[in-house]
């Protein structure tokens, strides 16, 4: 492509061109990498606290009251001659996944076995406001399921997710009842 052939100004402009690609490729792929959310989980278990970074966090609740049809192993007596329809738990369930876990996080959660409450608070990166808030109290852990792989995630080998039944929640101040 350069040969004795081209000018001087052809070799600076084809050079400015090579470093200008090579930066805005570079730029590209450090804008790919930085996270734009900060999410913060923060847990309390009698006097403790403790603080943890989450990838993300999901609330799920349902409000059927029943199930559609009768299914005879789950019917109920209530009385003699009378039938009730099985109720579904009315729950909230709070999943969160991380790259890694804090060792007081972790403390909590392996050793606690009553409730807990706390927060996440999502903050945007870039203007340091808070997005999003939820709270929860009376929150009991149902899973927590650790992994690790030789090919890492986000910088770290391996990811940690786990589940709260809760009984209250509120996100941006308002409550959610299932």
């Amino acid at each position: 492509m350069l040969n004795s052939q081209t000018t001087r100004l052809q070799r600076t402009i084809f050079g400015l061109l090579l470093i200008f690609s090579l930066s805005a490729a570079q730029k590209s792929y450090a804008q790919m990498d930085e996270q734009r959310f900060k999410i913060e989980l923060r847990i309390e278990a009698g006097n403790k606290t403790a603080k943890t970074l989450l990838n993300s966090s999901s609330i799920s609740f349902s409000r059927q009251e029943a199930y559609a049809s009768l299914d005879s192993t789950k019917t109920q007596k209530t009385s003699v001659g009378t039938n009730t329809v099985p109720q579904i738990p009315r729950e909230i369930y709070l999943s969160a996944d991380a790259a890694s876990v804090s060792k007081e996080a972790m403390e909590i959660l392996a050793q606690h076995k009553g409730t807990l409450k706390g927060s996440i608070i999502v903050t945007d990166a870039y203007n340091q406001s808070q997005v999003k808030t939820i709270q929860f109290a009376e929150a009991l852990l149902s899973g927590y399921s650790d992994q690790v792989s030789s090919y890492g995630y986000n910088g770290k080998p391996g990811s940690v997710a786990f589940s709260f039944v809760c009984k209250e929640l509120v996100v941006d101040g308002v409550k959610l009842t299932p």
